[in-house]
């Protein structure tokens, strides 16, 4: 299966990977940039 990638903005992508803490955001620039999308569990949640 092919992971989708949309430019959402020049040079900026948005990679999706899977669920939410699987997914990146993408700069394409003289610095690439990679921005994962993870998140904390809330504290004291199950």
């Amino acid at each position: 299966m092919k992971t989708p990638v949309i430019e959402i903005m020049k040079d900026l992508f948005f990679v999706e990977r899977g669920y939410l803490n699987g997914n990146h955001f993408v700069y394409r620039g003289m610095k690439p940039v990679l921005i994962d999308t993870g998140y904390l569990k809330q504290q004291g949640a199950n």
